[in-house]
């Protein structure tokens, strides 16, 4: 067995003995405690209003995000929106396919973050089986 897959094995261990939940969402192991504080986290932002699972807002439909952007752009992404805007060009294209309507830049904190990308991801796992 190599040492990467003992290392994931052993991160799985001590996941399940820790009673967290976790689950694949193509990219993203989902952490249940995770992805409830990012919930959490979504609402208090009120990123609601812009952005839902499976349907199209005023933002970009959220299901399978995970998906399509990989875990380090989404945390640059939360971390720095206005950055990414200027100068990634993913980030550009989204900005001129939603009419020049900026996210804000939301003041979250590393562990925020990555509790919302475990929201995003649990949600698309969620609506993909209903």
């Amino acid at each position: 067995m190599t040492r990467f897959a003992k290392l994931a094995l052993t991160g799985l261990f001590v996941a399940l003995s820790l009673g967290t939940s976790v689950a694949q969402a193509q990219g993203v192991t989902v952490d249940a405690n995770r992805a409830k504080r990012g919930k959490v986290v979504y609402e208090r932002n009120g990123c609601y209003i812009c952005h839902a699972f499976g349907r199209l807002l005023a933002a970009p439909d959220l299901m399978s995000v995970t998906d399509r952007r990989d875990q380090d752009w989404l945390r640059r992404w939360f971390k720095d929106t206005n950055g990414m805007l200027a100068t990634d060009p993913q980030a550009k294209a989204m900005l001129e396919q939603f009419r020049f309507v900026k996210m804000p830049q939301f003041k979250m904190s590393d562990p925020d973050i990555d509790a919302v990308i475990h929201f995003m991801a649990q949600e698309s796992q969620r609506m993909r089986k209903a």
